[in-house]
């Protein structure tokens, strides 16, 4: 059996590496908005409409698994702030943002 190496408190984390150089995140930087022409860009336009959208229609939009669609809702709610809700209509879960949600 062979002992795994562990990391040192001293070695850096690769995420935080580029370049050569060790990356810090400021934090007072506003989130930037998403590009056009995206899948998150598709997903927030969707969410935006005054029915939302349900996860079949989000799954289609973008291409993705249903378990990648609520993944990207998740981010979008934690490292963006977006406030997104769902409600079940008829069966039918709905996702949609709020009307103070902080979307770009």
């Amino acid at each position: 059996m062979t002992k795994r190496h562990q990391r040192t408190a001293t070695q850096p984390d690769d995420a935080q590496i580029l370049g050569g150089k060790a990356v810090v995140p400021l934090p007072d930087d506003p989130p930037r908005p998403p590009r056009e022409n995206t899948k998150q860009a598709a997903m927030l336009a969707l969410l935006r409409r005054p029915g939302g959208a349900s996860l079949l229609q989000l799954m289609e939009a973008t291409g993705w698994q249903r378990h990648s669609v609520r993944a990207a809702l998740a981010l979008m709610r934690s490292r963006r702030g977006i406030e997104i809700v769902s409600d079940t209509i008829e069966g039918v879960r709905i996702y949609r943002l709020t009307a103070h949600s902080g979307a770009p």
